[in-house]
């Protein structure tokens, strides 16, 4: 929590704003492995690896026992056109911020006013997934930027999300499918894939007990 707390302005004034229900046609696993941004580019274009977007590459990676922490880094010259929702040089938070805590939690703050998400990912199959997000906002009522912001997560990021995770639950079961290496470079550059190797050790660790 004091992570949370040292990081996110204002923590203890957020409040609950909104509950987004979604349903993944995926194992659970593979929401908490997307803790990666070598899929950002391709996946997310208006926030990465175009011209336009607002954020720098980037995924900075800190584990601890039990969780992880991440980093995204928005361009420090970044205009008000880039952004998808309004942005001020005022703001509390200048970076996305994502925070994993095995198994299954993943806490998010946004750039601008403080704000936080609490994702929960509950498994209901060996194939589906439920997940809830709860939105925290310093406003009370909610400005339009709150629900920008909201919107912008709900309706723009997560349907580029959730496909993929869907995509990768059929890959595994085709027939041509082989395991291969995750891309874990030494200097967890942006491109390194150390969120996941982190879920799947975890999960490894959870079957096989300790001392395997």
């Amino acid at each position: 929590k004091q992570d949370i707390v040292d990081n996110v302005p204002k923590f203890d004034q957020l409040k609950l704003g909104r509950t987004d229900p979604y349903n993944i046609d995926a194992n659970w696993k593979f929401v908490p492995e997307q803790n990666e941004c070598y899929h950002c580019p391709s996946l997310h274009p208006q926030a990465m690896g175009s011209e336009q977007a607002y954020m720098d590459p980037s995924f900075e990676t800190t584990e601890h026992d039990y969780w992880t922490k991440h980093i995204v880094r928005t361009k420090r010259d970044v205009t008000s056109e880039q952004m998808p929702y309004e942005f001020r040089d005022d703001d509390d938070l200048k970076d996305v911020h994502i925070w994993f805590m095995w198994p299954n939690l993943i806490f998010l703050a946004h750039h601008g006013a403080s704000n936080f998400k609490v994702t929960r990912v509950m498994p209901t199959g060996p194939e589906t997934t439920f997940q809830t997000i709860d939105n925290f906002c310093i406003n009370d009522p909610l400005t339009s930027w709150d629900i920008e912001c909201m919107n912008t997560y709900r309706d723009v990021v997560l349907p580029q999300d959730i496909p993929a995770m869907e995509k990768q639950q059929l890959g595994v079961k085709c027939r041509g499918y082989k395991q291969g290496r995750l891309m874990c470079d030494a200097e967890v550059t942006w491109r390194t894939e150390h969120g996941t190797h982190f879920v799947d050790h975890m999960t490894w660790r959870a079957l096989n007990g300790e001392n395997y």
